[in-house]
């Protein structure tokens, strides 16, 4: 009987310690309806694809788009940094706007001249972001409007014919690096 007893007892050690081990493995690497592997390696993406001012300039110039239409609008200035007068960098929150801006090179080519949006404000923000959203709006007209969850975002302002004064206008999201024109 001793015997039995014995090779019971290693069994239910055995059949203890594999269950227990089990369980364990599952702990470690979660389960949720299915065992997953660690993911301790993987690095999350960044939340944003577009961080900065020039970020934000680099996805509008290197856009082949915008060059075929820059192009296709017999623009006097070249397709370049030098051609952006403003990038507005807002970002919307529950009610507020805020916003940082940038001068670029085409701004201070201007001379006596006034550009649009000469100031950096909230009366700005507010007026960009109203007019992102309408189609053609007369403030800061694109083609296709941006939609309202697009809530981080830099506008570029530029200058396409030097002669005549003739400006354009870009939306990128910062989240997605879409641009809007």
């Amino acid at each position: 009987m001793k015997t039995y007893e014995v090779c019971m007892n290693i069994a239910l050690i055995l059949i203890i310690t594999f269950f227990l081990s089990s369980v364990a493995l599952l702990l470690r690497y979660g389960v949720e309806g299915k065992v997953s592997k660690p993911t301790d390696h993987i690095q999350e993406p960044p939340l944003l694809r577009v961080r900065s001012f020039e970020d934000a300039e680099k996805f509008f110039l290197y856009s082949e788009r915008m060059k075929r239409l820059w192009n296709e609008s017999n623009c006097t200035s070249p397709f370049t940094s030098d051609s952006i007068i403003l990038t507005i960098h807002i970002k919307k929150g529950n009610y507020t706007l805020s916003i940082a801006c940038k001068r670029g090179n085409a701004y201070y080519k201007f001379g006596e001249n006034i550009p649009l949006f000469d100031e950096c404000n909230q009366e700005v923000a507010s007026i960009i972001d109203n007019a992102i959203r309408v189609p053609q709006h007369y403030d800061f007209p694109l083609d296709e409007p941006v939609p309202p969850i697009v809530d981080d975002y830099y506008a570029l302002y530029l200058l396409c014919n030097w002669e005549a004064g003739v400006d354009a206008f870009a939306v990128v999201d910062s989240a997605t690096g879409k641009v809007y024109w």
